[in-house]
């Protein structure tokens, strides 16, 4: 075969393989004009900066954004009625004591519980969260119904 012949035939490939990559680029870009295919990456931080597409939530306890899955210790639901996912989760103060407790609930805003002097939990006026043995911790309503438990 002649190399004019091969021109010929490598040429219609070659212009198709050129448009078909420049057309990739242009669905892969977004359009800045039209705020619908604008995509802000990171853009999900809440009023003290915490990134929740990160993992991250405020602490009111410990004064910054933490992952209560690292910080906190879990307790797993104890009733039925409950789905099995939804664990809570404590975070304990950084003093040596452990004074104070945030509890990080699936249905409810944290709430900050105080140690009561001279016992092992933690009460407000809702929730004991209690240990009786170290790391076992249990979590009851005021009626000392078990909620959730460190498993």
């Amino acid at each position: 075969m002649t190399s004019l012949k091969k021109t010929v035939l490598l040429l219609p490939s070659f212009l198709f393989l050129i448009i078909s990559c420049n057309n990739n680029e242009q669905h892969l870009s977004t359009n800045p004009s039209n705020p619908a295919q604008q995509e802000t990456l990171g853009g999900d931080s809440d009023e003290h900066g915490c990134k929740g597409s990160a993992g991250y939530q405020w602490s009111a306890l410990r004064n910054e954004c933490i992952r209560i899955f690292e910080a906190g210790v879990g307790l797993s639901p104890m009733s039925d009625k409950v789905d099995t996912t939804l664990a809570v989760f404590a975070v304990f103060s950084t003093d040596a004591d452990r004074k104070k407790v945030e509890l990080f609930m699936p249905t409810e805003k944290p709430v900050i519980m105080d140690k009561t002097e001279g016992k092992n939990n933690w009460q407000n006026e809702r929730f004991i969260l209690s240990e009786p043995i170290p790391r076992q911790l249990v979590l009851e309503d005021k009626s000392n119904k078990v909620m959730y438990k460190l498993k």
